[in-house]
């Protein structure tokens, strides 16, 4: 009577090949997803470096209305703003 392997039983010299498949297969997935996250963050820094040239741009324009909210056109720190009033405004003629 002769023995009989069982299924799914492969000989000991395909042990490398197979072992050297699946390293291989998980190098390239791994790899792609450092790639991939690389890529976000670039992404993102380039998209923030862009933004804050913008929004510095826009100051130093003095295009407050496109800096964002809270610069609501006049910034006081950098206008001629005076507490006696509005330099604009002709001065009171009542004595």
């Amino acid at each position: 009577m002769t023995v009989s392997k069982p299924p799914g039983e492969h000989p000991p010299q395909d042990d490398t090949a197979l072992l050297t498949a699946a390293l291989n297969h998980t190098w390239a997935w791994y790899d792609a997803q450092i790639s991939r996250s690389i890529q976000v963050v670039n992404y993102a820094l380039v998209g923030g470096a862009i933004l804050a040239t913008a929004y510095v741009g826009a100051i130093n324009g003095k295009h407050y209305p496109l800096a964002g909210p809270g610069s609501g056109g006049r910034n006081r720190a950098h206008s001629d703003y005076s507490p006696a009033g509005d330099p604009a405004e002709p001065p009171d003629r009542r004595g």
